[in-house]
């Protein structure tokens, strides 16, 4: 089976708004330095940048199926993307992220232990 087949273990919940060069890098790292299959849903709040035309199709083409976008018409600020994220995801592990951080490799390694309902603190 090839990696990216396999079960997503977790969802990576991204709120944004605009700052669509952050989004961006952060997709990208996401995406290139990540080695677990996990899903991805980006919270739009609204946004009136380059993220409105940009995000879907970037979505798409890194991570396919496993990305859903959510669009809000208005800024529902960062706690209620992050619900609306969680509420759309399909694996029972949360994994919070703003969309002004870039991953380093082996980021998700620790996942790998996490278990539903765990907390799990992951320290630059």
């Amino acid at each position: 089976m090839h990696p990216d087949e396999r079960e997503s273990l977790f969802t990576t919940v991204i709120p944004v708004f605009n700052k669509w060069e952050l989004t961006r890098a952060c997709l990208v790292s996401l995406k290139e330095r990540s080695s677990l299959p996990f899903d991805v849903v980006v919270a739009d709040n609204g946004s009136s940048d380059e993220t409105v035309a940009g995000l879907e199709p970037l979505g798409r083409e890194l991570f396919g199926e496993r990305f859903q976008r959510i669009r809000f018409d208005e800024n529902n600020n960062f706690a209620r993307g992050c619900n609306a994220g969680a509420t759309a995801s399909k694996t029972p592990l949360l994994f919070f992220l703003n969309n002004d951080t870039l991953m380093t490799p082996g980021w998700d390694v620790p996942l790998r232990r996490a278990r539903a309902g765990s907390i799990l603190w992951i320290s630059p």
